[in-house]
């Protein structure tokens, strides 16, 4: 994605995004967000279902 813009990226870091974090996640892994943590961090629930 970023390559198609003009910047090719080499190496990418993510340690955390607002409230979320990945501490103690091994690579590979994710951990599920719950509801009550979406909504304090502004998300809009997209009615799908």
């Amino acid at each position: 994605m970023t390559a198609a813009v003009g910047h090719p990226t080499l190496r990418l870091l993510r340690r955390s995004i607002g409230p979320y974090d990945v501490v103690g996640l091994e690579p590979g892994n994710w951990r599920d967000v719950d509801a009550a943590l979406l909504g304090r961090a502004g998300a809009k629930k997209s009615g799908r279902t």
